[in-house]
């Protein structure tokens, strides 16, 4: 199940950290863990629960953002996760290269500890038919900006096919589920 918490970040933060994601010099393809080369993509840890050299301005607004999203949906009347980051990253997907369907924290996390992803575009705009939307457990979700899908990691997901030059950024978190 896919949980929506709608306008839950002003676009002009989405574009702001879009901006300070797009100019770092850290990006990695070391996710999916334990994928092919050929099966990952560009991720940026943001933050991992160690001291990342140069990330404490993204650190701080990674919490802004995850807490805005905790506020939202707490108005909504939907409080299914703590707001403590455990990880957050930002990722790169577009046209020219098919994402590849995936599961996270399979083994990275204890198996007693139930931990859920919170998903949303760093994109003041992106159009529906510009794709690049959510798909999990087999059923496609809308990304919308400024909207954010909370997800049980450990169900098949993936980004759908990208249909416009433009790259499509998205940051990410695991979070503790509410019940853990």
């Amino acid at each position: 199940m896919v949980t929506r918490i709608e306008n839950a970040v002003p676009p002009m933060i989405l574009e702001y950290m879009k901006t300070k994601v797009q100019n770092e010099e850290r990006w990695s393809y070391s996710y999916p863990k334990g994928a092919v080369f050929e099966k990952k993509h560009p991720k940026l840890t943001i933050y991992d629960g160690s001291d990342i050299p140069g990330a404490k301005l993204l650190e701080g607004m990674a919490h802004m953002v995850l807490l805005m999203v905790y506020n939202k949906a707490l108005k909504d009347g939907l409080d299914v996760f703590q707001p403590t980051m455990l990880w957050c990253g930002a990722s790169i997907k577009d046209m020219h290269r098919k994402d590849n369907i995936h599961t996270d924290h399979e083994n990275d996390v204890p198996k007693d500890m139930k931990v859920l992803k919170i998903l949303g575009l760093l994109h003041a705009e992106w159009p529906e038919d510009f794709g690049g939307h959510f798909l999990h457990d087999g059923e496609a979700h809308k990304m919308v900006p400024g909207t954010f899908l909370v997800f049980d990691p450990l169900k098949e997901h993936a980004a759908t096919d990208i249909f416009t030059e433009k790259k499509r950024i998205a940051l990410d978190y695991t979070v503790l589920a509410k019940n853990s």
